[in-house]
């Protein structure tokens, strides 16, 4: 094949119950002009083994393994392997609209845009969809646009919804930190804090199965303590590239929205942990009186965290919980 436009990387892991649904829909892309690159990592269940055969007979399918390591350096195998001007990423035991490509790419070429990102519909394990992940008033179609001009586009960090430039990822040097958890949170800040045009795409393409028994995104306990390193490369990244005072801003206003998200899943025996460090990263952040990216809600969240301990800040949480079931508010 000659050059593909579009390289998607799928990093497999013990997913077979799964895995045909999700290369039957990639093979099924209306735009054929792809490579579909899966990077298993270690599997034992014998995805492996169905990679192999499914390759066998889809001529754009390309089979690696990565044995050592977590997804975010089987996705850099990937990146290394792929030839595609678009980056595309898929998990696999996800599955997407066959005109996904096609429209992400379109749109990308139509606006000139580094990114292209459309919206996700999450999904029972079962793969019956629930609903869209994405509020529709943050992608609402329009003229290409930076994360300064929406920067609500951070709110949403999933990497499996976009289509992205290899000119940008090259030359802006971004690629996955390894050996951790939430490493596509690093790579999408970094493309989206990077890129000098973003296209928005309402409708939902990709189908996200969400809290499927198993799943690496499920992180709970030590697990959870990845993000804080993974934000620390964030900041390593913003001093490296000099990326401008206003998208800092907003990157200290989207960890703190991680730490308080990602508080909920790090188990009881790890929460104590978890807290002090979400409180003393609290300490070193700036974050607005008139947050861009967290609501109200939220920062008043934060500013509780700041200012009072663990067993008070998970009475509150208890408290506007029972307050948003009551108003009901969907959590």
């Amino acid at each position: 094949m000659d050059r593909p436009q579009i390289s998607v990387i799928v990093p497999v892991l013990n997913t077979r119950p799964y895995l045909i649904e999700c290369l039957d829909s990639l093979a099924a892309q209306t735009l054929s002009d792809i490579e579909i690159i899966c990077v298993d990592n270690g599997s034992t269940d014998g995805s492996y083994e169905l990679l192999r055969e499914y390759a066998a007979r889809e001529p754009r399918m390309v089979v690696l393994r990565h044995e050592q390591g977590r997804q975010g350096g089987a996705r850099n195998a990937g990146l290394r392997r792929a030839r595609g001007a678009w980056m595309g990423f898929v998990d696999s035991d996800d599955f997407v609209q066959p005109v996904m490509f096609e429209r992400l790419l379109e749109a990308a070429r139509r606006s000139k845009a580094d990114v292209a990102v459309c919206n996700l519909s999450l999904c029972s394990h079962e793969g019956r969809p629930l609903r869209d992940a994405i509020p529709s008033a943050d992608l609402l179609a329009g003229p290409p646009c930076t994360v300064r001009e929406r920067p609500r586009l951070l709110r949403n960090l999933t990497i499996c919804n976009r289509l992205f430039s290899r000119e940008l990822l090259d030359d802006g040097g971004i690629s996955f930190p390894e050996g951790h958890y939430h490493e596509d949170q690093f790579f999408v800040i970094a493309a989206l804090s990077l890129a000098r045009r973003i296209v928005c795409l309402p409708e939902a393409l990709y189908f996200y199965r969400r809290q499927r028994p198993g799943s690496v995104n499920e992180t709970r306990g030590q697990d959870s303590m990845h993000v804080f390193t993974v934000m620390q490369a964030v900041s390593e990244f913003v001093e490296a590239t000099g990326i401008c005072a206003p998208v800092r801003a907003l990157i200290e206003e989207v960890k703190a929205l991680k730490f308080m998200q990602l508080y909920r899943h790090a188990g009881s025996e790890w929460k104590d942990r978890y807290f002090a460090e979400m409180r003393a990263q609290f300490g070193h952040l700036i974050v607005s009186e008139q947050p861009q990216i967290l609501s109200r809600s939220e920062y008043r969240e934060f500013r509780f965290a700041v200012g009072h301990g663990r067993w008070s800040y998970d009475m509150y949480l208890r408290l506007r919980e029972m307050y948003g079931a009551l108003r009901g508010v969907r959590p």
